[in-house]
């Protein structure tokens, strides 16, 4: 008897993930969207992709209601974040100057290998390994992208670097560097990576404002984020949305 009373004592001691009130989440619509679709390309019109999915279903798990996702530009999304605009935002890296207003999910979304990609026409004239083997080519980066200081400053130092609005634009150049996930983008017909070093990992999180989400609810995110994608329904979306390798 006395051990029943302390299971039961024990049980109602463990933190419960109360429902927040209804969440303003964004994610930033800027392709590839192997990670997050567009309305207008989702099935049905609805916003999907790996990310939207995984993130709708562990909210669903949770019983936390949220407002439609708002599709909205990375660096103003950064901004709304910071400002109170939106309470979360998704497929953002970890920083200490993020962390001074967002509380991370310890359990990432992905963690995704950044690539150099050459146009298949062009791909046996280049090998990679550092960014001096881009000597003297044309390479595209994204505006606002985190591609690492050292990469771009050796990068800058050989090459012709062409900054475009995003990477379907990115194209044109002879080379151009983006995550592992943009060969879903459609790019994959005219673009194949490069083998060699990957320019970096990048590990993609979701955030919640401070202000609105407790740490023990994040923690509990987390937990459920992780136990999801354990699961044969993650492995479908991950199959469902053309990621190569498994999950």
């Amino acid at each position: 008897m006395p051990r029943l009373l302390l299971l039961l004592c024990l049980l109602r001691a463990l933190p419960a993930s109360e429902a927040l009130p209804i969440l303003r989440l964004g994610c930033d619509p800027t392709p590839p969207y192997i990670e997050m679709l567009p309305a207008e390309t989702a099935v049905g019109g609805r916003l999907g992709g790996l990310w939207v999915d995984t993130v709708q279903t562990v909210l669903a798990e949770l019983g936390q209601p949220h407002e439609p996702l708002r599709l909205t530009p990375w660096n103003r999304l950064l901004r709304m974040a910071e400002e109170g605009g939106v309470d979360g935002l998704f497929g953002i890296t970890r920083s200490p100057e993020r962390e001074r207003y967002l509380r991370f999910a310890d359990e990432p979304l992905l963690a995704d290998p950044w690539l150099v990609w050459i146009r298949n026409e062009d791909a046996d004239r280049i090998a990679y390994t550092t960014p001096e083997d881009l000597a003297g080519h044309g390479v595209g980066l994204v505006t606002g992208y985190n591609y690492g200081e050292d990469f771009v400053a050796r990068l800058r130092a050989v090459a012709v670097v062409e900054e475009v609005a995003d990477e379907q634009t990115n194209v044109v150049s002879t080379l151009q560097v983006g995550t592992r996930t943009a060969a879903a983008a459609g790019l994959g017909a005219t673009v194949r990576p490069l083998h060699g070093v990957p320019v970096k990992l990048s590990v993609f999180h979701i955030a919640f404002r401070h202000d609105r989400a407790p740490a023990e609810w994040v923690a509990a995110f987390s937990d459920r984020l992780a136990a999801f994608k354990r699961t044969p329904a993650y492995a479908a979306l991950w199959r469902r949305y053309a990621l190569a390798g498994d999950p």
